[in-house]
């Protein structure tokens, strides 16, 4: 399912491996190859698979890097994002400043989807629970498909935790 993707990832972490795509790039805030997620210097189309691992939260305009990121996105694309903490709120607070130990802009709840418009994106919203093998916390990995027979694809492949 990876293997013909172009992949790119912000805020790189273990999760992915490069060999599972046919071409992979890496964005770290402040260091190499550094891309601002509200003005994304790259052609429409460009990614199969983009990947996103607590960033949104950390950008000002939000809703401007999702538009970006689906711009960037292939019609067959899937956009993998984890936010931390996982939204369990109900709704998705905004402070306008950096805020907290971390200065986030954002702390998302189970709305996140209806506040990035995914729908109006035609994007079909998975999430999946599991585990994180390095933490032992509970995440919910959030996976935004154009293709929405791929979210039932990840479904069927994903171990979950439930839930």
């Amino acid at each position: 399912m990876l293997s013909w993707r172009r992949a790119i990832q912000f805020a790189p972490d273990r999760s992915l491996d490069q060999e599972w795509f046919r071409s992979y790039e890496e964005s770290k805030y402040g260091g190499v190859n550094s891309i601002d997620l509200q003005n994304i210097g790259r052609r429409d189309g460009s990614y199969d698979f983009i990947s996103l691992s607590s960033v949104l939260e950390f950008v000002f305009d939000d809703r401007t890097a999702f538009t970006e990121l689906v711009r960037i996105a292939s019609p067959l694309c899937i956009i993998h994002c984890t936010f931390v903490p996982s939204p369990t709120a109900a709704a998705t607070q905004h402070f306008g400043v950096p805020h907290g130990a971390f200065g986030r802009y954002h702390h998302y709840g189970v709305d996140v989807a209806s506040w990035l418009d995914a729908e109006s994106h035609q994007l079909t919203t998975m999430v999946v629970v599991a585990t994180d093998p390095v933490t032992e916390v509970r995440e919910n990995i959030h996976f935004f498909c154009r293709q929405p027979n791929d979210a039932d694809v990840l479904r069927a492949c994903l171990p979950t935790d439930g839930g």
